[in-house]
């Protein structure tokens, strides 16, 4: 049976804010939401479990830790910024 859950539930069972859940989205790193009216979507319950499980996986097979993912983010994020700032 396909289960909706709300952006509420998906925070508290997954523990991003709703910023970094739309980050992974948008570089196609996590589910995409469904939705069901003009201001509210819900992702699919098992489509996040997949991913939860992933992400376990990949972190316990010897892939990237957290801390490597996140100090390649903090690379990309500065590389952004020097553009930017560049005349």
């Amino acid at each position: 049976m396909t289960r909706f859950i709300s952006m509420r539930q998906l925070r508290d069972r997954i523990g991003l804010s709703k910023t970094s859940i739309y980050n992974r989205i948008n570089s196609g790193t996590f589910p995409r939401p469904v939705p069901i009216g003009p201001k509210r979507v819900v992702f699919i319950e098992s489509e996040v479990e997949g991913w939860m499980r992933a992400q376990i996986g990949q972190d316990r097979k010897g892939g990237q830790s957290g801390a490597a993912r996140h100090a390649l983010a903090v690379k990309a994020v500065g590389s952004r910024r020097d553009r930017r700032a560049a005349p």
